[in-house]
């Protein structure tokens, strides 16, 4: 669990008033639940013993309140997630293991990434290839040189760039 996840859990377990909890124990569940519906929205008690298993309803009030269109699913948060962990510089490999995916192929169908996000990536790169230094050849003899294409790593060959 990330430290914010942490911290949202701890607000919820200091803001349930204890008159929700119908006099029973707080139980092993931070969300626990709805019983005793009151018409379609509305709920009047909770099983602390059980754990919650339904988000549609809270997930549609608050899509309906804040007005937000147009509206998404709650599983549309996979695909932000994937984007923006890569785009913060996560490699491919650790997101397809975080969201439970067996091949890249599944990740790649859940990242979506910006024109901006690959220009600053080729910038990158392009900063990375220009830092390199060519290192000065001594007159008739060898030096190491990576953009050669007949150097061999650790031999020093004659430059031919």
């Amino acid at each position: 669990m990330t430290d914010a996840a942490l911290e949202v859990v701890k607000r919820r377990i200091k803001a349930i008033p204890p008159e929700a909890r119908d006099g029973q124990s707080l139980g092993p569940y931070v969300f626990p639940r709805y019983e005793g519906f009151v018409g379609p929205d509305r709920c009047i008690g909770h099983d602390w013993s059980r754990p919650m298993t339904q988000l549609w309803n809270a997930h549609q009030e608050a899509l309906t309140e804040s007005g937000v269109q147009p509206p998404f699913r709650l599983y549309d948060l996979r695909h932000t997630y994937g984007t923006r962990a890569v785009e913060a510089g996560m490699d491919v490999l650790t997101l397809m293991r975080l969201m439970g995916h067996a091949s890249l192929h599944t990740t790649n169908r859940y990242v979506h990434l910006t024109h901006q996000h690959l220009e600053r990536a080729q910038k990158r790169l392009t900063a990375l290839r220009t830092s390199w230094k060519r290192p000065r050849q001594p007159l008739g003899g060898k030096a190491y040189c990576p953009l050669s294409r007949n150097s061999h790593v650790g031999k020093f060959v004659t430059c031919t760039c």
